[in-house]
């Protein structure tokens, strides 16, 4: 029997013991919310758009243990405390309460100061370009031939400089907004391009070309035009 109840002393201890640094550990924060949660999409009035791709990751709220924190906005760093409450989170920032809320690896903030925030944490897809594109951003990205062509003359082209039609043109619109562009043989790798809103704004940088794309349902035009020459190509995806 004495053996017994030592056993269950070791036992009770032991447990005791555990629930202690379970106890401890989310008296602080959950370590699920601990980390950098970078600004993805702002705005206002029901215009939310992306962060802009030169400022991603540059905007953040940090949380950390001791329910403080931090936020970097404009370059502009200020302290912070929170509270946590399932998947509601509330920020005090100079005196201020902001009410967010967690879903996974996303976080939303819809009235800072008038402005509507969305988060995706950092080390997740969330904080991916690819996890915040529109709908119609998403039908761009893939492979793009063309099935048709026309020069500066409205006429209808069989062949681009002795280059089979289907050969001329390769187009890998890519979720990290580059593109993959493949024309008369020659590979160009200074191809961006930019969406916004759900309606397709697509801004294309080439050095050597003007590129102009206008995506209508499954059709891309595509025309690209320099000082020598003018294209306009109809193009489908693979």
């Amino acid at each position: 029997m004495k053996r017994m109840g030592r056993y269950l002393l070791s036992l009770t201890l032991i447990a005791m013991a555990l629930l202690t640094v379970r106890c401890s550990g989310g008296s602080d924060a959950d370590d699920a919310y601990v980390g950098k949660w970078y600004v993805m999409k702002y705005g206002t009035a029901g215009l939310v758009d992306r962060m802009e791709e030169e400022k991603f990751h540059t905007s953040y709220i940090e949380i950390k243990d001791g329910k403080k924190g931090l936020i970097l906005l404009e370059n502009e760093e200020i302290g912070l405390t929170y509270k946590v409450e399932d998947t509601a989170i509330t920020f005090t920032i100079e005196g201020n309460d902001y009410e967010g809320t967690i879903d996974g690896d996303k976080m939303i903030i819809d009235d800072m100061e008038g402005v509507h925030f969305e988060f995706g944490k950092e080390g997740t897809d969330a904080a991916n370009l690819s996890a915040w594109l529109t709908d119609m951003e998403k039908s761009l990205v893939g492979t793009w031939k063309p099935v048709s062509a026309l020069n500066a003359l409205n006429e209808e082209l069989e062949d681009i400089d002795g280059m089979a039609l289907e050969e001329s043109l390769k187009l890998e619109f890519k979720d990290d907004f580059t593109v993959a562009m493949t024309f008369l043989g020659t590979e160009y790798s200074d191809v961006t391009w930019s969406g916004g809103f759900d309606i397709l704004t697509t801004d294309i940088a080439s050095e050597e070309f003007t590129l102009l794309p206008e995506l209508d349902g499954d059709t891309l035009t595509f025309s690209i035009t320099n000082m020598d020459l003018y294209y306009e190509f109809i193009m489908e995806k693979e």
